[in-house]
């Protein structure tokens, strides 16, 4: 049987004769009928997509998770990196193994600093290289993948500047030593907030 609907077919209202139809014609002892139909399709699709996302989300931060903890062997470093997850977590698993590997051979506070020195060009001009590229499905006619490309790039951007250069740095050398807690890092003292200064604009400077 075909049925036409009355309203539009992408809205609520569409869908929720769907599931009327649907919720009618299955009570039908031994019919075994099915709806079907590009809005049934689409509603099927979407409710599918909330159940992914409501399961895939929650996995794959627990998951990148463990192995940033495995990576920095600590606890608070990775809670607050998952925390920060944009597009790049590539991007702070670059930086912060590198401060971790500074941090080894001063303290945690001049860690922070030096690896934001030492990977502010690299990270940086990747995060430019990936965003253009990116940003070239702009140029396309078409709608969706203008979007796409505006959403992607400025995303990665925001990511590269602020997310990694600012935030993560920032958290970095407010948590200090706790950052790499339960780790022996976590017990070396950081050196006053005075001492690191200088340090920080020339670093800053750099990036």
């Amino acid at each position: 049987m075909q049925g036409t609907l009355t309203v539009p077919p992408d809205g609520q209202a569409a869908y929720a004769t769907i599931d009327r139809v649907r919720a009618t014609v299955h009570a039908v002892p031994g019919a075994h009928a099915l709806v079907g139909g590009n809005t049934a399709v689409n509603l099927d699709i979407a409710r599918a997509a909330t159940h992914d996302n409501k399961l895939l989300l929650p996995l794959i931060l627990v998951v990148v998770f463990v192995i940033l903890a495995i990576l920095l062997r600590a606890l608070v470093a990775p809670l607050i990196l998952t925390a920060t997850v944009a597009l790049g977590i590539d991007y702070n698993i670059f930086l912060m193994t590198r401060v971790r590997e500074e941090a080894h051979r001063r303290d945690t506070r001049h860690g922070a600093i030096t690896g934001l020195a030492a990977t502010g060009g690299v990270i940086t001009s990747a995060g430019f290289v990936l965003a253009g590229t990116f940003a070239a499905l702009a140029t396309l006619p078409s709608t969706f993948t203008t979007e796409l490309g505006f959403a992607v790039a400025f995303g990665i951007l925001l990511d590269t500047i602020v997310v990694r250069s600012v935030l993560v740095t920032a958290l970095n050398l407010d948590v200090g030593r706790w950052m790499w807690w339960p780790s022996k890092l976590a017990h070396t003292p950081d050196p006053a907030p005075a001492e690191l200064s200088h340090e920080r604009a020339a670093a800053l400077a750099r990036v």
